[in-house]
């Protein structure tokens, strides 16, 4: 059964962060990016040892002050392991009002309301507040899902995200001067490289080394070119989207492309370890009916592509896309109400048997929608169907439970979906569950709380409905995801 509704990658991936319910969760830092600095911090300070030794030893007045330079270059690298290593012992701990940051014995807690902007660099990851900033290493596990919770979770930066969605074109993506930079600096040693290996040559007697100077002069000569080539005709200096074009300048060359030929944006993910710790790495894709592809790559621009995509499908009305991947899904991953393993909810006999999808939708219609605050003065409380069916009243996950149930007794294939819901294009998306199914060759979602229209053509639900898990007929259970995932695991070598 394919589904093809859209869905947040926010809540898409946690396999090592500590899973305590959908709204409470923790993150820890990877063990091997401590042992580096557990290892890094300890030898940067003998090696400055090292060098205090060497000038004490060493009578000569010049190359003790030369020493002496040496060793105080070792005291930033000093501070920041040192610094680095405090912090990898950070825990951070997401509940469902506030994020607490963990420290050894101090705990300090940020409530959602005060959190105006989350952001991370190279080094840290920033939470700024009404009453400052807080910083985070950033090679606690899986950061950029800490990073999209964070948003999500933060009224303001809800906000902001619808915001930034609907914000009128043009748009731009801008590239990053420390990419540029590094091709550039890539391209000076290999010339500085090739330069050394051409003079070797005009020194060197012995025919063999002559040789093989000039080939390793001719390596690094080429190197540098292709170096030189990436920065000036392949960097993406700024990517600017304009209703009638797309145009993507580098430094010295512009390529321009016409919006109407847009027919596809996706992302694509490959997966970096670095210092003990794996993270995502991104790529937009745009596919044009002509045939032609325009990729950028998240570490060439600044902006975040996973935030940026729904912008192209706002803008360029692009029928949002997700990848279902078939995954054993814990139960408790589908929410705090969810205590119970699924097949709980089809023990007990149903008093109430309808014979058609008609008769669901028409006993549906006559239940009663009461929060779990105002029912069981709960945050989240699941009722079994049976349970349901007696009170007549519960929230989204107690009528979606009971349609799903239901559809199955028929012999429907359907699905139970919790994700979240966008009810207009100006208001945030909320947490939600409904069901998806298929009849006579076609998928349609029930929303099982509605009181008019309770059935939609699947493929008209994209831009509303964004699931994160299901579980099917089978209790076969899925994730669902906004990216394409790729086969390999790159290494920062790659």
């Amino acid at each position: 059964m394919k589904i093809d509704v859209s869905t947040k990658v926010i809540m898409s991936r946690h396999k090592k962060s500590r899973k305590i319910g959908w709204m409470h969760r923790q993150y820890d830092y990877a063990q091997g990016g401590r042992v580096v600095w557990f290892i890094l911090t300890p030898a940067v300070f003998l090696f400055w040892l090292f060098f205090l030794w060497l000038a004490w030893a060493n009578p000569g007045a010049d190359t003790r002050g030369l020493l002496l330079v040496i060793s105080l270059f070792t005291w930033p690298l000093l501070f920041w392991g040192a610094l680095f290593l405090v912090l990898s012992a950070m825990r951070v701990q997401l509940q469902e009002t506030a994020v607490t940051l963990h420290l050894r014995h101090l705990t300090h807690t940020i409530p959602y309301d005060d959190i105006t902007a989350v952001h991370q660099n190279r080094l840290f990851i920033i939470i700024h507040t009404r009453h400052g900033r807080r910083y985070l290493e950033r090679s606690i596990q899986h950061s950029p899902y800490l990073v999209a919770e964070l948003k999500r979770r933060a009224p303001a930066l809800r906000q902001a995200a619808v915001q930034y969605i609907t914000a009128p074109l043009p748009r731009h993506l801008t590239g990053k001067l420390s990419s540029l930079l590094t091709h550039l600096g890539i391209a000076s040693l290999c010339l500085f490289f090739s330069l050394g290996m051409a003079t070797a040559v005009t020194q060197s007697e012995v025919t063999s080394e002559k040789i093989m100077a000039v080939a390793f002069s001719i390596v690094g000569f080429l190197s540098a070119l292709l170096a030189l080539y990436l920065a000036f005709f392949h960097f993406p200096r700024r990517v600017t989207f304009l209703p009638a074009h797309i145009t993507l300048y580098h430094l010295l060359r512009r390529q321009q492309l016409s919006a109407a030929e847009l027919q596809d944006a996706s992302v694509q993910q490959q997966m970096i370890t670095y210092k003990g710790v794996t993270r995502p790495s991104y790529s937009l894709v745009l596919t044009f009916r002509n045939g032609r592809t325009l990729t950028v790559q998240q570490d060439q621009v600044q902006q975040s592509l996973l935030e940026f995509l729904p912008v192209l499908e706002h803008h360029y009305q692009i029928k949002p896309i997700h990848y279902r991947e078939k995954t054993l899904i814990p139960f408790r991953r589908f929410g705090n109400g969810s205590q119970n393993d699924f097949r709980w909810y089809f023990e007990r006999e149903s008093q109430v048997q309808p014979a058609t999808v008609a008769e669901i939708c028409h006993w549906l219609k006559q239940c009663r929608y009461v929060s779990d605050e105002e029912q069981f003065n709960s945050r989240d409380h699941w009722l079994h169907p049976v349970e349901f069916e007696v009170s007549r009243q519960g929230d989204c996950e107690d009528h979606a439970l009971w349609a799903w149930r239901k559809l199955v007794e028929l012999g429907i294939p359907a699905e139970f979906v919790v994700g979240q819901a966008k009810w207009t294009s100006d208001h945030p998306t909320e947490a939600h569950a409904w069901v998806t199914y298929m009849q006579d060759g076609r998928s349609y979602l029930l929303e099982a709380t509605g009181k008019s229209t309770l059935i939609y053509p699947l493929e008209k639900t994209a831009s509303r409905y964004h699931p994160w898990y299901s579980i099917d007929q089978d209790f076969q259970t899925y994730q669902h995801n906004r990216y394409i995932k790729a086969d390999r695991k790159l290494s920062p070598g790659e």
